[in-house]
């Protein structure tokens, strides 16, 4: 199965971290069902059903899910066909979640920077960033970024090279930059 995440959920930061690995987990939920009964507590934890929630909310109101039933008791969802844009998104293949759910280290950040790579390769196979810029358009912390780079380079699914750092023609030093090559 593929995941197909459209642009504006994954740079969306306003959705929780866990918004990519929430999606992932919706849409293969609507693959294997016809509609998804409304989900009292999947999750094990408390505040993680609160963000699921908010983001179902939130997937409702953006157009990506519609709801069914009249009430919340028997009130289900499917996806819009705004969700079933293929042009303009992250591409996450399910053999990659489960390696990266295996691993059990950043799940949430590390499908959000993979999404986010992906995106931004576009039809290429590769794509170059500056950490800043990753940090700035995601918005989670350099730390988690690097731990999730270690992990996706580890199980082999990018290649990751950072460049040498630079002077520019004021004299000015810069950081280089990380190059993702899809293996």
């Amino acid at each position: 199965m593929t995941f197909h995440i459209p642009e504006e959920i994954i740079i969306n930061s306003s959705f929780s971290d866990r918004r990519v690995s929430f999606y992932c987990y919706l849409y293969s939920a609507l693959a294997s069902a016809s509609a998804l009964t409304y989900p009292k507590a999947i999750f094990s934890s408390q505040k993680v059903n609160e963000e699921y929630h908010k983001f179902l909310s939130a997937m409702v109101s953006g157009g990506y899910l519609e709801v069914t039933g009249s009430n919340e008791l028997n009130s289900g969802y499917t996806f819009t066909e705004k969700s079933e844009v293929r042009n303009s998104c992250g591409k996450i293949y399910s053999s990659e979640v489960v390696a990266i759910a295996l691993q059990n280290r950043h799940v949430e950040t590390t499908l959000l920077l993979l999404a986010f790579i992906r995106l931004r390769m576009g039809i290429g196979r590769f794509t170059n960033f500056h950490i800043n810029e990753i940090i700035e358009q995601l918005g989670i912390s350099r730390y988690r970024i690097t731990e999730s780079m270690k992990v996706l380079s580890d199980l082999g699914i990018l290649e990751i090279f950072k460049t040498k750092r630079y002077q520019d023609n004021h004299g000015k030093w810069h950081s280089g930059y990380f190059v993702f090559k899809d293996i």
